[in-house]
This record gives C-alpha cells, structure tokens and sequence, in this order.
C-alpha cells in the first residue's frame, strides 16, 4: 500500500523502491523531452497502478 506523508510542500512517497523508480521516471521524461519534435508545453504523464502512484508522485515534485 502506498502513501503520501507529511506536509503538502514535503511529501515523502512510502513506496518501496520509489526513489528509484522517480529517478527512473525523470530519465524517462529528460529522454522525451529532449527530442526535438516533441512540444515541452504538452507532455502528459499518466500509469495504473504503481504506475499511477509514481506519475501523481512525479508531477507534484518541485520543478528543477
């Protein structure tokens, strides 16, 4: 079972292994959006299940 916990601006994902799978999931998107024919401003991020935890988990993590 996955949890969010702490303050709005500090959460911490109690996943196991969901530090690595974030790290994964920038990869991920670091990749795509360094392809020249893709627009920055249009990218969606979705999944099910885990998936759909990491996504919610990765979209509100602060901005680099």
């Amino acid at each position: 079972m996955a949890a969010l916990t702490g303050a709005a601006h500090a959460q911490t994902l109690s996943v196991a292994g969901a530090d690595r799978a974030l790290r994964d999931v920038e990869a991920a998107m670091d990749a795509i959006l360094a392809m020249p024919l893709v627009d920055r401003t249009r990218v969606v991020i979705g999944g099910q299940s885990r998936g759909g935890i990491l996504s919610v988990a990765y979209a509100g993590a602060p901005s680099r």
